[in-house]
């Protein structure tokens, strides 16, 4: 996967915190920002996956994807 750059306007309190979770971590600013916004997508976006594999009876790939992302995230079923 190429990476692309993109321009963000982010606090400077924020923008310092990350750069010292870098440090800490011995990884990237960008790294640690790219991880915030997976794990955002992967939070908001399972409902989106659950509802998908509700519509669809049969596809039960999808019904279990949703099921490991509620256990990870710890939502009570029919969420």
């Amino acid at each position: 996967m190429t990476p692309n750059r993109i321009n963000i306007l982010l606090d400077n309190n924020l923008l310092s915190e990350a750069k010292q979770l870098a440090r800490r971590q011995r990884t990237t600013a960008t790294r640690i920002v790219e991880q915030a916004l997976r794990e955002y997508i992967d939070r908001h976006g399972a409902h989106k996956v659950q509802s998908y594999a509700l519509e669809e009876p049969g596809r039960r790939d999808i019904t279990e994807r949703a099921e490991k992302i509620r256990r990870r995230l710890h939502r009570p079923e029919g969420w």
